[in-house]
């Protein structure tokens, strides 16, 4: 196949796809410190990253089943035609990718990665800059986040290890994961769109977005503060009308013990679809997908771990007076 001829955007070939042109090598972009939370526009970003991640996907069939430099070209001038960028200046887009999948395996979730990776710095792309990586840069960003996963920390406070996916800013594409109390996400949630003067539960941290300023700290990222623009906070706000005003299904039961994921329900809790089935523990529950145990048991085997260790410190630290 004649390579230059296939366009899996289906968009018209410019003059410059094919002419003869000297080598062109993209600059480094600088990353600026930025105090006030910027405005990100997420429906553009959304928009953007879903073209690419569709063209990569078209595309497939042409990679490798590992990313050789020939295939990180190929992506490189797929990606540079979906978003109408000059394919003989592909090496933005190439020299911002390399360092970060080369050698990977190809999946469908590492092309959403590099999708939003291009797709939350496309002004960059567009100036001719390289993307940086994250692990690079020692100065706090603010970043818009997605939350797409939640579980239950036992510790000195009840709390949740959230997950949060990174759309746009330079670690776009990132996910990071931070262990917050309930109280504070609680707190956060009324900051972020939810009633200030009702009571919800933490879990509802889940599927919410808000824009964050991370800082990396002896090589860990964290969020160290947060900011919600209005397309976030509209959001976060339909998705508590979902919970607690008006149920999709008309349960008269609350999300938090629906079964529904998100295929079935915008306002779900978690992302499968739980079903009730039989615990190996010998008894029925509501399950996850592929797991042996019910959710309870699950969760009462972590608890259980968390006591164990929590009264094993405390021994030592007596041993130890």
């Amino acid at each position: 196949m004649n390579y230059l001829n296939f366009d899996p955007c289906k968009e018209v070939l410019h003059h410059f796809d094919i002419r003869c042109i000297n080598s062109f090598e993209p600059a480094v972009a600088k990353l600026l410190l930025t105090v006030e939370a910027p405005s990100f526009s997420i429906p553009k970003l959304s928009k953007i990253r879903t073209k690419i991640y569709n063209c990569l996907i078209d595309a497939l069939d042409m990679f490798d089943d590992t990313i050789t430099p020939d295939t990180l070209k190929q992506m490189s001038t797929v990606i540079c035609r979906a978003i109408k960028y000059p394919v003989n200046k592909y090496k933005t887009v190439y020299d911002t990718l390399r360092p970060l999948i080369q050698s990977q395996e190809i999946t469908s979730h590492l092309l959403y990665v590099v999708a939003t990776k291009i797709s939350g710095n496309i002004d960059l792309v567009e100036q001719n800059q390289v993307i940086p990586r994250w692990e690079d840069i020692d100065v706090p960003v603010w970043v818009p986040v997605e939350i797409v996963g939640q579980q239950e920390v036992y510790g000195t406070y009840p709390g949740k290890e959230i997950k949060a996916f990174i759309t746009g800013g330079m670690p776009a594409g990132m996910t990071l994961i931070q262990k917050v109390s309930n109280k504070f996400i609680q707190c956060m949630l009324r900051e972020i769109g939810y009633p200030r003067y009702k009571k919800f539960d933490a879990r509802d941290i889940y599927n919410t977005r808000f824009t964050c300023n991370i800082l990396k700290k002896k090589g860990v990222t964290k969020m160290v503060a947060f900011s919600v623009s209005n397309s976030q906070s509209k959001h976060n706000k339909a998705l508590y009308k979902i919970r607690h005003d008006k149920c999709p299904y008309v349960y008269n039961i609350e999300c938090i013990n629906c079964l529904n994921g998100l295929k079935e329900c915008q306002g779900a809790l978690h992302r499968e679809l739980y079903f009730v089935g039989d615990c190996i523990k010998g008894h029925r529950g509501i399950m996850k997908p592929g797991n042996k145990k019910c959710n309870i048991c699950i969760e009462q085997a972590k608890l259980e771990t968390a006591r164990a260790l929590f009264e094993k410190r405390r021994n030592r630290n007596e041993q130890e007076k």
